[in-house]
């Protein structure tokens, strides 16, 4: 219930999505699929697309580090954001 329309994830079932939050759980999501469970790969890509959208217009550092930290987990190259 906290996987929000627009792709993200909030802290609460409707707040607005948050970076951190998404990160997190894409992280999370990621680990488990690793793991050997069963795990909806629509929720992945579309946490790593709401990612991809709002990483630019993230202001904190630790944030933004996260953020790539989780999609590179997820397999994305994402190389030229930490650049």
């Amino acid at each position: 219930n906290y996987h929000h329309s627009d792709g993200g994830w909030g802290w609460w079932e409707n707040d607005e999505s948050h970076p951190y939050m998404t990160s997190y759980v894409v992280y999370g999501l990621t680990m488990a699929k690793n793991g050997g469970y069963k795990v909806d790969e629509s929720k992945i890509s579309s946490g790593i697309e709401w990612i991809k959208n709002h990483y630019d217009k993230e202001e904190n550092l630790s944030t933004k580090a996260y953020m790539a930290f989780s999609v590179s987990t997820a397999g994305v190259d994402c190389k030229e954001w930490l650049m």
